[in-house]
């Protein structure tokens, strides 16, 4: 008989084996086959025809617990820690899937939450209360650091000092004495700062007069004027002198000697 009128024939599938002896996952399946040609033959006339090859499967694997990401810790529950406060913080994350038989199962409700402590420094009953710092003031018992230069860079003339108002404050209560308050704890009251130096108001000289008519209009009685004026190059700072109320003067023209009349 011609070997090419034989050919395998699947009768069915075997079990699908998961790759690498793992227990669920990709595998492949057998096929069972028998030879035929018009009728079932001896499996040794197929012995030339193309033998099916394995199909891929997969064996489906229990599904474990799913559980949401840790929260952000929750703020503190107290600033501070005393005999009745003690600061905790928590965090928490949920079940979003349970998980099957045979599976990674999920965890008690007690360990979905997290807690911690947190602020555990001593509450401070009495503390130190500073205000703002004052204006930079002129300190004329320090020498002047003529012309030098402040952390910013700018020229500064003279050494200035600062004030502040510091107070005892008892928590929830206000303004106590100061010797409730640690005195090695005490903020400065007083430091010094650099004043910047006084800038006077400079001006140009006068500019020349303006030029008088040299002859007189027929008929136009009004006195001619001339004028000068002068430019504020730089304007006072820091105290410096002001600039002065007149930039601009006027005076009259004397009568030109010839007027001519026709």
């Amino acid at each position: 008989d011609d070997p090419s009128c034989y050919s395998w024939q699947i009768v069915k599938l075997g079990e699908c084996i998961p790759d690498n002896g793992s227990e669920c996952g990709p595998g492949i399946q057998t096929p069972e086959v028998q030879c035929v040609n018009s009728n079932i033959v001896d499996r040794n006339l197929c012995r030339e025809a193309i033998y099916p090859v394995p199909v891929s499967c997969e064996v489906p694997c229990p599904k474990d617990c799913v559980l949401s990401k840790w929260s952000g810790w929750s703020s503190c529950s107290y600033t501070c820690s005393g005999k009745t406060t003690e600061g905790k913080q928590m965090r928490a994350r949920s079940i979003l899937a349970y998980g099957e038989e045979g599976a990674a199962q999920c965890p008690n409700i007690s360990a979905l939450q997290e807690v911690r402590s947190c602020n555990e420094h001593p509450c401070v009953i009495h503390h130190w209360q500073t205000g703002p710092w004052g204006l930079c003031i002129e300190d004329l018992s320090v020498a002047g650091l003529n012309s030098s230069t402040s952390w910013s860079g700018e020229a500064t003339c003279a050494v200035g000092m600062q004030t502040r108002k510091v107070i005892c404050v008892r928590v929830n209560v206000g303004q106590v004495g100061p010797k409730k308050c640690p005195e090695s704890l005490r903020p400065d009251t007083v430091r010094p700062c650099l004043l910047p130096c006084r800038k006077d108001c400079i001006v140009t000289s006068y500019s020349d007069w303006t030029p008088c008519p040299l002859s007189c209009k027929d008929g136009d009685d009004s006195t001619a004027k001339q004028s000068h004026h002068r430019i504020i190059i730089q304007l006072p700072s820091n105290g410096g002198h002001d600039c002065p109320d007149t930039l601009v003067e006027e005076k009259d023209c004397e009568s030109p000697r010839v007027c001519n009349n026709y």
